[in-house]
């Protein structure tokens, strides 16, 4: 969340003043950013799309522009990306097929990087992320591209191993987003009482929990996972519950929705896996005073 810092007579302590929740959408904002595929190699082409929403609702995202990060951050900063790439990024002239950068796995992966600087280290699933930024008006978001690099200081066998075992990362898709009062299904065109309790529930197919191989480099070895799926929640009014829930064994995801006191509201849900897949949904609800 967002803080402001509110100070009270002397005597009294500084304590954080809670601005709106990020669930709570209050202005045109990128709520995620949809890769197709949502891995790639250096040089192969990918498709962007931004997802933006507003207090009215959707908007079209074609307003916006977009590049790739060529600055890496440093290995002591703790921001998602260099601050650099706020100011500057190699244009992106067509985001429906853009080129992922060559030099990514020199740049943002296992490759040395020029200067004599270490190479990336990868995260938990053993992937290295070209950072790319979007930019709407004066909002900046960032998506972190998977891209597929050499596997890093391995044994020839268990490169060779993982290079037969490894499948890159699909995109989750969204199989139904459900909303529900008192446990009856919200049909569209339904309207819903001011202030209701409604149940939000995202589902998605089996196969997008994918398995998938990442490389120990302690044990020099290849281990199996499988990917956790994850939904971020957004509205357009009222407040959830929950602003990110997890995958349940029957491959979905739930919370509720406190409905605002009347009007349009909207609510996405944004559907992540742990590699970068993403995909999302929304839904549009008439509130009746």
């Amino acid at each position: 969340m967002r803080r402001g810092v509110a100070c009270v007579v002397l005597l009294a302590a500084c304590r954080p003043e809670l601005g709106p929740p990020d669930s709570l959408v209050t202005r045109e904002r990128v709520i995620a950013v949809i890769a197709e595929p949502p891995e790639s190699g250096p040089g192969e082409a990918v498709a962007y799309r931004a997802v933006v929403a507003s207090p009215s609702g959707p908007v079209d995202g074609a307003a916006a522009t977009w590049g790739f990060c060529a600055t890496p951050k440093p290995l002591t900063d703790n921001n998602l990306v260099a601050s650099a790439c706020l100011v500057d990024a190699r244009p992106i002239a067509d985001p429906a097929r853009a080129e992922t950068p060559r030099d990514a796995c020199r740049s943002f992966g296992p490759d040395p990087p020029p200067g004599g600087l270490r190479p990336r280290d990868p995260d938990v699933t053993g992937g290295f992320y070209q950072p790319v930024r979007v930019a709407l008006g004066a909002e900046r978001a960032f998506r972190l591209q998977r891209v597929s690099c050499s596997l890093p200081s391995a044994p020839l066998d268990v490169a060779v191993a993982f290079a037969a075992a490894y499948r890159p990362n699909e995109r989750p898709v969204v199989r139904e987003l459900s909303l529900t009062a008192e446990g009856a299904p919200i049909a569209p065109g339904d309207r819903v009482p001011g202030g209701a309790t409604i149940g939000l529930r995202v589902s998605w197919d089996a196969s997008a929990e994918e398995p998938y191989v990442v490389y120990d480099p302690v044990a020099r070895a290849l281990s199996g996972r499988t990917e956790a799926l994850a939904v971020t929640w957004f509205v357009s009014g009222g407040e959830v519950a929950d602003e990110v829930t997890g995958g349940a064994a029957a491959h979905s995801s739930e919370t509720s929705w406190r409905a605002p006191a009347a009007g349009r509201a909207w609510v996405w849900a944004v559907l992540r896996d742990e590699r970068g897949g993403v995909d999302a949904a929304v839904a549009e609800v008439d509130v009746a005073r």
